[in-house]
């Protein structure tokens, strides 16, 4: 089984959260411009907390995730961020056939 097509890289910067139902297991990844730390942060928890916070929602664009994060780098203490939709790197083939049969797919 292969995975759905990805995003191409031109409407990667348009890509919004809701983009993540298509693609079961993509994560936020969140980025550190400056020293390279990166965490991975599940779609729906994001939602979740956008909405709480009124600052958005499903809608919300994943570029502009990173202009809501107040925290500061744990490795370099900078602000500069980056997200983007991301696989985790330990997802495997057969987890992927398990969230598509489990999403209705």
């Amino acid at each position: 089984m292969t995975r759905d097509k990805p995003l191409s890289a031109a409407k990667l910067p348009f890509a919004k959260l809701e983009d993540a139902r298509r693609y079961p297991g993509y994560v936020v990844m969140l980025g550190c411009t400056i020293c390279t730390y990166a965490k991975g942060y599940m779609v729906e928890k994001i939602i979740l907390r956008l909405g709480e916070t009124g600052a958005g929602g499903f809608q919300t664009p994943v570029a502009d995730v990173a202009k809501m994060v107040k925290r500061v780098c744990p490795n370099c203490k900078g602000r500069d961020w980056i997200t983007q939709f991301a696989y985790p790197a330990q997802l495997l083939e057969r987890d992927l056939k398990r969230m598509k049969v489990r999403d209705g797919r």
